[in-house]
């Protein structure tokens, strides 16, 4: 390694040395990374060259000695990558482990816990280094700080100042520079000590070397050191103070049986602390198994079957497939019921006909009244539809932005229409490119081309001839004054093929907020939620529900929303020539129930789980593949709403993924695969949690390592007697909890 090496290049140097690279995207575990030479041992490097004895006779030798030096009673702090619990946090840990990832791979295993001990080697892995967790009450803490950290030499720590035992290191075997500088050290209570920290058998379970190949860290090696303590709050929350310290010259006080002292200072090397809130009743597994218990087979957002029994088997289909019935009051101020579906429907919606005279498609419907459904054989209407049109013009002119916006494009787009219309009657301007009638400068562009052509020269040769009397020559052509042209109406001209499209291009700055302001409104973001679920009996507590979007009420509603700008029938003409522009800006902006695009349907969840985890992750695949996400909000309290573009075979709910952590489920761990008998890391099924033990003396919290490797390894049949570090690293991943929910689009539900 040269000398312009930097500390933080060093996990991506010695990656290199690894057997193999990861795949892209996983982490590989391993029980440690052990370094070649030890630290503290001395070397000498001897070189011998020999050269022809015509032209010397003696060889050239040369030898240099060097000594290997290791971080010893001080850290830099740009090893420490991160720690967990974060510092100063404050939350549930009490089935986590705390840990500190260490940036230097090899620096668990660089020192020995005997001091002049070799390096560990894969035979003999127990390192030097633990993370100890303690409570204030076993630990002193410095006055005025509330730390239980305290700053001396290295030499008052060896020595025992104060008359507190330190680490049993020889000053003879400490260089004296390094006697006389500064090191932080901690003062445990002898109890807490023989109650909380590892011993020796433990130690090289503990620290375990991990392998990450990812977009966010690179291709690098880091170590890692878990602690032995699950941080309990029973009752009420309890400040733990966490420390990695070097247990080199600690082995007395590690083996089982020896007495500990009173107290004994360790060398400090990183430490930080935490709050532990006592464990919540509610957690995922429970919320979750609610959440099933209420389900109805079908899981989709109609009222409940009781309800549609009452109004005999017309009525009860129309609720099995979506619709309530509304309280009406007619323009005469007769008061009955209608049917009303909002856009989300738990059945495939059977597409709309044309509507209105001359029939339009419902996109352009131009009045509420056009979408209003008559049921004869039930005397009854069905105003989804309708109701749609309303909420989006009601909605669109509650927003002054679009109101604006869209009165500005229709301004525009009549002024450009009569230009195109004026061009098109002037004769001057006729031939070419049609498209190029409403460029900018039209008629000077045009004259441009007339002069390039030739103009000046026949204008020359025409006057010249003049003068002499002469005719022109029939080579030069003739100069006609063009015949006017009849008034062109802007109706005709928007008849022309290329004016609607020339139009959309020209207008293409005004569309675009009108277009990003209707994405937005496809997907239901400024839709009161009554509109979406008009009953709260569609949708009870602890309830998730499926269904398909109404592709047909998105487009009623835009027409709604569009119909503000409207001031006459050709109004009407220019935003349906328009709308095909929109509608591409609509889907270029992520909007949802546009034809052509894919079936748009969702899931909307009431539910505990909605409040307790407001990053709860919910996901949809069809296919082996995941959806696109469309929208995913909560538009009510507790309450989550999720569009997908396309039809998932299911919905996954999931705990929010928050790092790579340590612990335990329920206080128990779920046995993984650690051989080719199944995936690696995935809980073999079949197999029971295995409940750790814990030391029976207080404090409480701290993990019987060893009982716990040994079980592990009989229940994932490793064929080993005992896990090491990187396998048990691997039972011990704390992974989100998920639910999948199936969905059945073959039966249109």
């Amino acid at each position: 390694m040269s000398s312009e090496t930097k500390r933080e290049d060093l996990p991506e140097l010695l990656f290199a040395r690894a057997k193999e690279t990861p795949p892209s995207g996983s982490i590989q575990f391993y029980d440690g990374f052990f370094p070649a030479l030890s630290a503290g041992s001395k070397y000498t490097i001897a070189a011998k060259q020999s050269l022809p004895t015509s032209l010397r006779k003696e060889p050239y030798e040369a030898t240099q000695e060097f000594e290997i030096e290791a971080p010893r009673f001080t850290l830099d702090p740009g090893v420490v990558e991160t720690v967990f619990p974060p510092d100063r946090g404050n939350g549930e840990y009490d089935q986590e482990l705390p840990f500190v990832v260490l940036t230097d791979p090899t620096l668990p295993w660089e020192r020995t816990v005997v001091p002049g001990e070799p390096a560990p080697t894969p035979e003999r892995p127990t390192g030097w280094l633990a993370l100890a967790v303690f409570a204030a009450d076993e630990i002193e803490l410095q006055p005025g700080t509330g730390s239980p950290v305290e700053t001396l030499t290295v030499r008052a720590l060896l020595e025992g100042e104060g008359g507190v035992p330190g680490p049993q290191i020889p000053t003879a075997a400490v260089p004296g520079a390094l006697l006389g500088s500064s090191c932080q050290a901690i003062t445990v209570k002898g109890p807490a000590f023989a109650a909380v920290m590892p011993t020796l058998a433990e130690l090289s379970s503990l620290a375990h070397c991990r392998a990450v190949n990812n977009l966010e860290e690179g291709e690098a090696l880091l170590s890692v050191v878990l602690a032995n303590r699950l941080p309990l709050a029973t009752g009420s929350p309890v400040r733990y103070f966490a420390n990695l310290v070097s247990l080199e010259g600690c082995h007395e006080y590690l083996e089982a049986g020896k007495q500990v002292p009173p107290k004994v200072r360790l060398a400090s090397l990183h430490s930080w602390s935490f709050i532990s809130q006592p464990e919540s009743d509610v957690d995922f597994e429970t919320v979750v198994e609610e959440l099933i218990a209420h389900q109805t087979p079908t899981a989709t957002l109609s009222l409940p079957p009781a309800a549609g029994k009452q109004l005999g088997e017309p009525a009860a289909a129309r609720i099995a497939d979506g619709y309530a019935p509304l309280a009406f009051v007619s323009g005469a101020g007769e008061q009955s019921f209608a049917w009303y579906r909002g856009p989300l429907s738990p059945v495939v919606p059977q597409p709309l006909p044309k509507v209105g005279e001359p029939a339009v498609p419902v996109a352009e419907a131009r009045n509420a009244d056009e979408l209003a459904i008559y049921l004869a054989e039930q005397g009854t209407f069905d105003l989804s539809y309708a109701a749609a049109w309303n909420a989006g013009r009601q909605l669109a002119l509650a927003d002054s932005k679009f109101s604006e916006a869209i009165g500005r494009l229709l301004r525009e787009a009549r002024r450009t229409l009569g230009q195109a219309a004026q061009r098109l009657s002037a004769p001057h301007l006729t031939g070419g490119d049609p498209e190029r009638l409403l460029a900018r400068d039209a008629t000077r562009a045009r004259f441009a081309e007339a002069v390039a052509g030739g103009l000046t020269g026949r204008w020359t040769a025409a006057l010249a001839g003049a003068r002499a009397g002469v005719a022109a020559p029939a080579a030069a052509g003739r100069l006609e004054r063009p015949r006017r042209r009849a008034s062109v109406h802007p109706r005709d001209a928007l008849a022309e093929p290329w004016v609607a499209a020339t139009l959309g291009e020209a207008l293409e700055e005004l569309l675009k907020p009108v277009g990003a302001w209707l994405a937005r409104l496809s997907l239901l973001g400024p839709v009161p939620f009554e509109h979406l679920v008009p009953r709260p009996a569609m949708l009870p507590p602890d309830s998730l529900r499926f269904f398909y979007l109404d592709r047909d009420w998105i487009d009623a509603m835009l027409a709604g929303a569009t119909s503000i700008g409207v001031e006459a029938a050709a109004d009407a003409a220019l935003l349906a020539t328009l709308m095909p522009k929109l509608a591409k800006i609509v889907a270029d902006e992520g909007g949802a129930g546009l034809e052509g695009a894919p079936r748009a349907t969702g899931v909307v969840i009431r539910s505990q789980l909605v409040s307790a985890w407001p990053s709860l992750v919910v996901t949809a695949e069809a296919g082996g593949k995941a959806l696109p996400s469309l929208r995913d909000d909560c538009p009510a309290p507790a309450v989550r709403f999720c569009l997908f573009a396309g039809v998932p075979d299911h919905v996954t709910l999931a705990e929010p993924y928050r790092g790579l952590r340590f612990g335990t489920d329920e206080h128990a761990v779920a046995p993984r695969y650690v051989t080719s008998a199944g995936p690696i890391g995935k809980k073999i099924p079949g197999v029971k949690p295995v409940a750790p033990s814990f030391r029976q003396a207080q404090p409480a919290g701290v993990l019987e390592i060893a009982p716990l490797a040994k079980k592990l390894a009989e229940e994932t049949g490793s064929g080993a007697p005992s896990l090491g570090a990187g396998d048990l690293a691997i039972q011990l991943v704390a992974a989100p909890e998920m639910q999948t929910f199936p969905s059945d689009p073959s039966s249109g539900r």
